[in-house]
Formats: structure tokens, sequence, C-alpha cells
């Protein structure tokens, strides 16, 4: 039974250094950068793999790169640049401050936008309740509610 990357008892198994070696290959680039390794975090596989058939057949990598080639750099930058193989751990840690920056500027922004919209209902219900029946007071009020004014 002989199966490729298994080591077995009676085959020689890799020496310390060896491993080692393996190791430091395995999680650094050619410059001694470390890699992000991403298609090996919890949250890759929570998304693109939530059965775990990729992980119990070690194809993670390979997904990851399919996900890679998947995107379009126009429209999905962000994306194409985090599941490149090559991303090194700092760039990864910086494209993650920017995205956490900008989500939080894009969430004040809605608080405020839905904040303002509140504020304006009042106003506009009660011009709208001294010219119209209340049935077309409650429909104003479920068009705005969902957003179809």
């Amino acid at each position: 039974m002989e199966k490729e990357g298994f080591y077995y008892l009676e085959q020689e198994k890799p020496s310390i250094d060896k491993l080692a070696q393996m190791v430091v290959e395995h999680t650094t680039n050619s410059n001694g950068e470390r890699l992000a390794l991403i298609w090996e975090s919890a949250s890759f596989r929570h998304i693109w793999d939530p059965k775990g058939v990729h992980q119990r057949n070690h194809h993670l990598q390979r997904k990851c790169q399919q996900v890679f080639n998947q995107y379009n750099a126009d429209t999905h930058t962000f994306q194409k640049i985090y599941y490149h193989r090559d991303l090194t751990a700092a760039d990864e840690l910086t494209l993650r401050e920017v995205y956490q920056g900008k989500k939080k500027t894009l969430d004040n922004m809605n608080w405020m936008a839905n904040a303002g919209l509140f504020a304006a209902y009042w106003p506009l219900t009660y011009h709208l309740s001294a010219r119209a029946r209340p049935y077309a007071v409650g429909a104003w009020t479920l068009f705005y509610y969902f957003g179809v004014v």
C-alpha cells in the first residue's frame, strides 16, 4: 500500500530538521516573509468549505486558487488581492485594518442616513395626514418603512 505523502512504519520517517525545513518552506516565501495562508483559516473554511469536503481531501489551497481565479480585478480588487496565494501575513493584516476602517465608515453613514429618514418621516406624515385618509397614511408608512418612497 503505497501512497504519496504518507509515511508508514516500514518507511523511513523524516528527521526533525527535515520536518522543520518543510514547515518553514510551507509558511514562508522566497524572501523569508511569513505567508498569510488564507486557505488554512477557519473563516475561509466556513465560507468556501462549509461541509469540510475540501479539507478532508486536502484541497483547500486549490479551492483558494479557484476563488482567486473567479474574481475580476476590476470589480473585486480586495478579494483578488486577499485570496492570492503569495499574500504575506503583514499584507493581510494591513488589508484587514483598511477593510475594518472602511466598514466602520460605511456603517456610520448608514446609521446617519437611517436617522435622517426617521427624522424626516414625522413632518412628512403630519402634512400627509392633513390631506389624506387614514388608510393612505398607513400605506405611506408601509411604503416609507420598506424603502419604496
